[in-house]
């Protein structure tokens, strides 16, 4: 999947749309990117958000409005970037739609590269336990517990909402229907293998 770094001098806001439009898009992202869609291989730049319904319009036939898991993602981005490490709490109250709609983290992450690699980390600051995920699928669902209620757990503890969080690797969504995404088929007479590692440290 190519990969393309955005245009040098943009502002921040444009900056924001890119990145938005290129999620919006199913476009992998190396750090900022954006999606070439011209048949001259200009890279055109929303300053918007109408600008960047009409690169979606453009570039699928569909306004977002018209495809519903792309409304969904018309809005801020910023909020599921854990590019750079930060606390799961610091933006789970932000109020952007598609973490309100799940009640916190509840999404899939594209996983930079191919084969065995690194996916997620999560570090526990009283326990100083870190935990690794590893695996070779092209995805991770991060999931943290916003429906959990009353659990009862081992020793009788009670677990409630976000009182865990789940890393679980997998193919993207909708990725059957996607040309440009790994397709989680398995034909008959065929061997599935994929290998997943929780290592903690």
């Amino acid at each position: 999947m190519e990969k393309l770094k955005l245009a040098a001098g943009m502002t921040g806001e444009q900056k924001r749309y890119a990145v938005e439009a290129a999620l919006l898009l199913g476009f992998q992202t190396e750090t900022a990117t954006f999606p070439v869609i011209t048949a001259d291989g200009e890279i055109p730049v929303p300053e918007n958000m109408e600008e960047l319904k009409a690169l979606w319009k453009k570039s699928t036939g569909e306004t977002p409005e018209e495809y519903e898991s792309a409304s969904k993602h018309t809005g801020p981005i910023f909020d599921l970037d854990f590019r750079k490490e930060k606390a799961i709490g610091q933006d789970i109250e932000a109020d952007y739609e598609a973490l309100n709609f799940g009640r916190g983290y509840d999404h899939t992450w594209v996983i930079d590269g191919s084969g065995m690699r690194r996916a997620a980390v999560m570090r526990a600051e009283e326990t100083g336990i870190t935990m690794e995920v590893w695996t070779d699928l092209p995805g991770v669902q991060f999931y943290t517990a916003n429906y959990v209620e009353d659990e009862k757990g081992k020793d009788g503890v009670i677990y409630g909402r976000r009182s865990a969080a789940c890393f679980e690797t997998q193919y993207f969504p909708d990725a059957i229907h996607k040309d440009n995404f790994r397709k989680p088929i398995v034909r008959a007479g065929e061997e599935y293998c994929t290998t997943t590692v929780y290592k903690f440290l």
